[in-house]
């Protein structure tokens, strides 16, 4: 049998498709048809201020350590963040750029 529950995809009108299709959804089983929604949310974190910030150099791939400022931001976003988690917002993982700065932040 086949089910057509891809919406992409236009299904046939015939009848049977039509009855074995309900059958189907009507089903102990109809959870696995189902799609259940799942979206996935991105938070982007911006490291901490660093001591070149505050110069205005351009940093790139070069590592400026954080400032006290920078650090406390840090400390703030942490606590936000933690607060989503522990909340409905669970964060399953959280990547960042092996430059120090953004460890630091990221830790």
């Amino acid at each position: 049998a086949r089910y057509y529950l891809n919406m992409t995809e236009s299904a046939p009108t015939s009848a049977l498709y039509s009855s074995k299709l309900k059958d189907a959804m009507d089903s102990t089983f109809s959870n696995l048809l189902q799609a259940e929604p799942k979206t996935t949310e991105l938070i982007l974190v911006r490291h901490g201020q660093t001591c070149w910030n505050i110069t205005h150099r351009m940093q790139g791939q070069g590592d400026s350590s954080l400032t006290d400022a920078g650090r406390y931001g840090a400390i703030k976003v942490g606590h936000k963040l933690y607060q989503l988690h522990c909340s409905d917002r669970p964060i399953d993982f959280v990547y960042c750029s092996p430059l120090g700065r953004a460890r630091e932040t990221g830790q």
